[in-house]
């Protein structure tokens, strides 16, 4: 073991990811506590100088706690300037780093397919009964826990596999689909 961190977070950690560019740690537990924290340079501890808050409730840190959500898959932009959650609720959210402020919130939640689909019909009506009971099938099961964040091999796409298989330019605030 290299380093134990007892006393950071009160539940098991869910995901973690590194912010390479700012040398910064984020991690997410089920309770929906996200924690900042540096590696041996900084002694585990908070890095000074890296964030424009210094308390977290100056932060959106603990907005997934008060949504009762929590992150399921993190990622960091390659500069460094964005944090990506992909939360249990199925909603993408987007904080700057340094503020740990929330930017933009993508909803994929089945309510809101569910919703588009009787305002518009974006996908006939068999094929989005099949995939609505798929979807809620695999939330039975928890397999929402095996979804992640990914990037491709240049970094500038953020995707995740959604309940229409959309793909979001997240780090030029995009959206398409496939």
């Amino acid at each position: 073991m290299i380093h134990s961190l007892d006393r950071l977070h009160d539940r098991p950690v869910l995901c973690i990811v590194f912010n390479p560019v700012l040398q910064v740690v984020v991690s997410a537990d089920p309770s929906g506590m996200l924690e900042c924290w540096g590696g041996p340079r900084h002694n585990y501890e908070l890095p000074t100088g890296c964030f424009r808050w210094k308390y977290k409730s100056d932060s959106d840190l603990y907005c997934l706690f008060a949504l009762k959500t929590h992150a399921v898959s993190l990622a960091v932009s390659p500069n460094g300037k964005l944090l990506a959650c992909l939360c249990e609720d199925r909603k993408v959210r987007v904080l700057r780093f340094v503020t740990m402020k929330l930017m933009v919130v993508y909803d994929e939640s089945l309510q809101q397919y569910s919703e588009m689909q009787s305002n518009k019909q974006i996908l006939p009506s068999m094929e989005f009964g099949r995939r609505l009971a798929q979807e809620k099938e695999l939330d039975r099961l928890d397999a929402k826990y095996l979804v992640n964040l990914g990037k491709c091999h240049l970094s500038t796409w953020l995707h995740a596999y959604t309940f229409l298989r959309f793909f979001i330019e997240r780090w030029s605030n995009m959206c398409t689909r496939e």
